[in-house]
């Protein structure tokens, strides 16, 4: 296979994404718009007709050039018409001329029999587990898990997969919330998260999830579920990816109310009726948090496991850099160097 290495610049935005829509597994995290938002810079390992993809986000907000997985996409990996073997991502990683410090690969790295994953993942007997590990000079591929939910089935069978716990907040959120419905604003939606997520976000980042949402709106392959109060006020409010047979649980939050009233739970339920019996598969982005995957897994969610290649010296001296690049900003003096040819040939 003749792959060539192409800068942003040289991508051909149109084979591109006619590549990524005719693969085996394609995924809106790799459409060429999604890439532009949450990696302006990005590359690509591609073959003379675009039927092998293989996107590389570029960060350069230190001043190096390295590829990390960036924030709002959780796999990318190796697109091609036919299933790639796991250990075709790192056998790919090699023809990359920037340092790897992290990339994720895709569930259908993951599909095949145990022989076949035996034979491309040693050290991981079966996909029970996140803990087996390929490691070597301070690099590895794990498994990393996340949580989907094939909606093939009726209503009434699926739900009889949820649990007890699930069960018990779904009534208090009916006796609670006043319904749920959709939002087309993604001012209030993002005005609404960051006020309400319970963890930090940059106002960066903020501004970065709000470009994913308006041309997701614009492009009809998005939308946002509100769960409201009487009163019309939302008490959560979350943002659903809707492409390639689809459902991505992108982002979610829920004021103090929406969290005693269960909101949260109201509207991942009215996601389920709307789209039961369609086959879409509901994808909940996750999670390694115990207390956000026993939500998903309360709505009978199924295990899907993708690689993870990570290595451990250059994410250390990023997050290194990155601190005392912050020290030096608060100081108001600019620190900045580019070392990415020496740590291109320490990656190889």
């Amino acid at each position: 296979m003749d792959l060539r290495f192409l800068k942003n610049k040289e991508i051909n935005r149109e084979l591109w994404d006619k590549g990524i829509a005719s693969s085996h597994h394609p995924l809106i995290y790799a459409e060429s718009w999604y890439l532009d938002i949450c990696s302006p810079d990005w590359s690509a390992i591609v073959d003379v007709d675009y039927g092998f993809l293989f996107p590389l986000p570029v960060n350069r907000s230190i001043g190096l050039s390295l590829v990390m997985q960036p924030l709002f996409v959780q796999q990318l990996g190796i697109f091609s018409k036919e299933v790639p073997y796991p250990m075709t991502l790192i056998d790919t990683l090699q023809k990359i001329c920037y340092p790897v410090v992290n990339l994720n690969g895709n569930s259908s790295m993951m599909v095949g029999s145990a022989k076949q994953r035996s034979e491309n993942l040693p050290g991981i007997p079966e996909y029970n587990s996140t803990k087996g590990v390929i490691s070597q000079f301070g690099r590895s591929v794990r498994l990393k898990e996340n949580c989907i939910l094939p909606l093939t089935s009726t209503y009434e069978q699926l739900a009889v997969n949820f649990s007890d716990n699930c069960r018990r907040n779904l009534k208090i959120s009916k006796q609670k919330s006043f319904g749920t419905g959709p939002c087309n604003s993604s001012d209030q939606f993002i005005d609404f998260t960051k006020k309400h997520l319970n963890y930090s976000i940059s106002d960066k980042n903020l501004r970065l999830l709000k470009g994913i949402v308006d041309e997701a709106l614009q492009r009809s392959c998005g939308f946002i579920i509100s769960c409201d109060n009487s009163k019309g006020e939302p008490l959560a409010m979350a943002f659903f990816l809707n492409k390639y047979g689809r459902l991505t649980f992108l982002s979610g939050s829920s004021s103090l109310q929406g969290l005693e009233y269960r909101s949260m739970f109201a509207i991942i339920d009215n996601v389920i009726r709307e789209y039961a019996g369609t086959g879409i598969i509901l994808d909940f982005e996750g999670s390694d948090l115990s207390g956000v995957r026993r939500f998903y897994e309360g709505f009978g969610s199924q295990k899907e496991y993708y690689p993870a290649f990570e290595n451990h010296l250059l994410l250390r001296l990023w997050n290194l850099f990155r601190r005392v690049k912050k020290q030096h900003k608060k100081s108001g003096v600019r620190l900045s160097f580019n070392i990415s040819n020496y740590l291109c040939n320490k990656n190889r």
